[in-house]
């Protein structure tokens, strides 16, 4: 009903208004330092049930994730529109991949190999010093020092009301920030949220249930 307030929508206005750890407050305006992108067999899958979408093909993910990577030239209001429809969070079952993600402009960097070296080199040192020296500060520190500050948004909803919007985050992702990565789950049980995953924490295994009782997602709304 028109009028009527819906968290997942606040969400999406939400992520247009999140600056914190992009690359133009952390110097690297080009956002390149983003993930590796690996080549992804696709399992055999059979044929889909009534209702849902048809099963990837090999060409469609990487890593378990349904992904498609965007630029300037094709990131078109068509474009976004053919991957969502072709995706749909709430018709694509979760045998089929972890998460159904976008991808803009954001390419390994050159020498990130040596960042990641370096920064998982500051953390052992903070290791050898002790557990009480590995905090959220520290982190963020070292992760500074290595450059290696890029992540990944995470937007949790019912999977079936985030259907709606999940078109309106692409193009927000792809068009209108022109940057970064955005990825949907169908699993169930969380409320509305949206975190953001720093690949800093995940080069160093830092998950959940860690022994540091340290959240591996940031900045909750």
């Amino acid at each position: 009903m028109e009028g009527e307030y819906d968290p997942t929508l606040e969400l999406v206005k939400a992520i247009n208004n999140m600056h914190i750890m992009d690359p133009d407050t952390v110097g690297d305006s080009s956002n390149v330092n983003g993930p590796n992108v690996l080549s992804w067999s696709s399992p055999h899958l059979s044929a889909p049930l009534s209702g849902w979408v048809a099963p990837p093909s090999s060409s469609d993910g990487y890593n378990g994730h349904i992904l498609k990577d965007f630029n300037e030239e094709t990131s078109t209001a068509e474009n976004i529109h053919q991957y969502c429809s072709r995706w749909p969070p709430h018709r694509t079952p979760v045998t089929y991949c972890n998460w159904i993600s976008v991808n803009r402009d954001t390419v390994a960097k050159a020498g990130q190999e040596n960042q990641v070296d370096a920064l998982k080199s500051s953390f052992h040192a903070l290791l050898a010093r002790g557990n009480e020296f590995i905090t959220v500060d520290s982190l963020d520190q070292i992760a500074c020092e290595s450059n290696v500050v890029s992540g990944k948004w995470l937007i949790f909803s019912d999977s079936r009301g985030l259907a709606e919007f999940w078109e309106d985050i692409v193009w927000l992702v792809c068009s209108t920030r022109r940057k970064g990565c955005a990825k949907v789950s169908p699993n169930k049980g969380h409320d509305h949220y949206i975190g953001f995953k720093m690949d800093a924490y995940t080069h160093l295994g830092i998950y959940g249930k860690n022994p540091w009782g340290i959240r591996p997602n940031r900045y909750w709304q």
